[in-house]
């Protein structure tokens, strides 16, 4: 009996973790991926106002990572239970696969979409030269991304003045009250303005907040919402009866599709009911991979089930290059943890083929 194939479709947190833990025993495993680099894309706010950040720990070529299979730089427009038909014409037979394709955002400032390393260190060089000569900075969304970008630039020596546009009620309007307070706080001392309950939109070339147009016309804006599935290729091959209205995979606690327990899905294309957040996709990646090392001794073995949020429900936000905020079980913390430190961690971590953090 040869090797058992399982085909990992998405290069990200989740598609890793589980190829680093799999490609130690005696799987064959094949990751795809139209990127042909990993992208810390939780560092990206700091990288587009630090040029070394971007530099040193922005990006990682799928080439230089160890322990993950073979790896394929392609899209995947179909997959059935028994195999995947890619952009460059291949059919990729297997007999398990991952579905860790992610999300993306409106703006691409936040996950890369450009298919080389080289061109996204050059768009993030880019995005940081209209920062640094920008006389006005609108940010869309007030949730982590939005936050972590404001706070960002207001740590920068001579800040432009930067205004976040949030459709809820307060920033970071998912999380608890005091986590609310410390963050509305924190922007109110960097000179942040925010506009709450307000909606930015884009008409005619002209940015406008609840219809009216915004006063000056900011040099920048940054999209920190549009959250979406990239799931367009499942439906295809698997039935769109396992998708849900948003494009999230349907999936049980084993993290197996509906319907389909050859195949698992991971990260933030399932629809596990919890925050979208790095560490979780990883947690799902090491789960998957050892619910799948118990049906190779035995196909008819009882799974383990995620417990959401890893059993401890929490998030760290980062503020700035000094500052953060960890919440654990709905009580806030804040930390001295800057984005870059952690950067450091996951960075080496996955280097050595230990992705985890």
């Amino acid at each position: 009996m040869g090797k058992i194939r399982v085909l990992i479709c998405g290069g990200g947190f989740g598609g890793l973790a589980a190829a680093s833990k799999l490609s130690q025993t005696d799987f064959d495993i094949t990751l795809v991926d139209p990127k042909d680099y990993f992208e810390l894309n939780f560092i990206s706010p700091r990288a587009i106002v630090d040029p070394p950040t971007a530099k040193n720990m922005l990006v990682q070529k799928y080439s230089s990572i160890k322990t993950i299979g073979k790896f394929i730089q392609a899209r995947i427009d179909e997959l059935t239970d028994t195999h995947a038909l890619l952009s460059n014409g291949e059919k990729v037979e297997f007999d398990y696969a991952v579905i860790a394709t992610g999300s993306r955002y409106a703006d691409s400032a936040f996950k890369g979409t450009v298919t080389s390393a080289e061109e996204r260190l050059k768009e993030m060089a880019e995005l940081h030269d209209k920062v640094m000569n920008s006389k006005s900075i609108v940010i869309a969304g007030g949730h982590y991304v939005g936050v972590e970008m404001a706070a960002e630039i207001a740590d920068l020596p001579s800040p432009p003045p930067t205004t976040i546009v949030q459709s809820h009620c307060a920033l970071m309007d998912a999380s608890p009250p005091k986590t609310q307070l410390y963050v509305k706080n924190f922007m109110e001392k960097k000179n942040i303005k925010v506009l709450l309950d307000h909606r930015l939109d884009l008409e005619d070339g002209v940015y406008k907040q609840n219809g009216a147009p915004l006063e000056p016309q900011p040099d920048l804006v940054f999209w920190a919402i549009g959250f979406k599935v990239n799931s367009d290729f499942v439906g295809k091959g698997l039935g769109e009866d396992v998708l849900e209205k948003n494009g999230a995979v349907k999936v049980d606690l084993t993290l197996r599709v509906n319907g389909h327990p050859k195949i698992f899905c991971v990260g933030d294309a399932s629809n596990l009911d919890e925050y979208k957040l790095a560490y979780l996709s990883m947690q799902h990646g090491f789960l998957v991979a050892k619910n799948l090392k118990a049906l190779k001794k035995n196909p008819e073995a009882k799974l383990t089930e995620w417990k959401l949020y890893g059993g401890l429900p929490m998030f760290y936000l980062t503020l700035g290059k000094k500052k953060g905020i960890m919440v654990v079980n709905k009580k806030t913390h804040t930390t001295l943890v800057p984005t870059a430190v952690m950067g450091m961690i996951a960075k080496g971590k996955m280097t050595e083929g230990k992705l985890g953090l």
